[in-house]
């Protein structure tokens, strides 16, 4: 899965950092303005990779680091004193004029930390996900993945895991029967 965020001001930082990037085989998900954008696309990613501005126009890479906490990793790029003002925070730090080898190594580190940081599910999640998902092809008649995208959109609305959503659809599916039997 793609998670990737480029966060710059400015629309011409936001392509050169793009176009290096695909260029070294990266997908870039989201292209952001400001810190609070990139932070948002983080969550709903479900944790990734930042590439930004050490100063955006609403905040630090430092402060979008803080907040992301251990949910995501944070490169910044810019100026060798910008990035001294962002602390020790962002995973890299990465001065300009930047080279594309640079940054695809950065983004390659990070993105290898992300995947270790991505809860697996237990057996018994997993269990009752593909239970509800049987569910929702026989009730709903979708396919298997219209399913899976259902109880994970349902899950990244709430902020809770599929699994939360899963027993839920099976509990509203036995509460119906239950009340059938009455």
């Amino acid at each position: 899965m793609i998670r990737i965020a480029v966060a710059f001001s400015g629309e011409e930082g936001r392509q050169i950092l793009c176009r290096m990037l695909e260029t070294r085989g990266f997908s870039v998900r989201f292209r952001c303005r400001t810190g609070a954008e990139a932070i948002r696309a983080v969550k709903t990613m479900g944790g990734g990779t930042v590439v930004c501005a050490a100063r955006l126009s609403d905040m630090s890479a430092g402060e979008i680091a803080e907040a992301l906490g251990s949910g995501a990793s944070v490169i910044a790029v810019g100026r060798p004193a910008q990035l001294e003002a962002c602390g020790s925070a962002p995973f890299a730090l990465l001065p300009v004029p930047l080279g594309a080898d640079a940054l695809a190594q950065a983004v390659q580190s990070a993105l290898a930390r992300d995947n270790d940081r991505v809860p697996v599910r237990s057996d018994g999640d997993r269990e009752i996900v593909a239970r509800a998902k049987a569910l929702l092809m026989q009730r709903d008649s979708l396919t298997e993945p219209e399913a899976h995208r259902f109880l994970q959109r349902a899950a990244m609305a709430r902020g809770v895991k599929m699994a939360v959503i899963a027993r839920e659809t099976l509990g509203e599916r036995e509460g119906r029967e239950g009340r059938r039997e009455r």
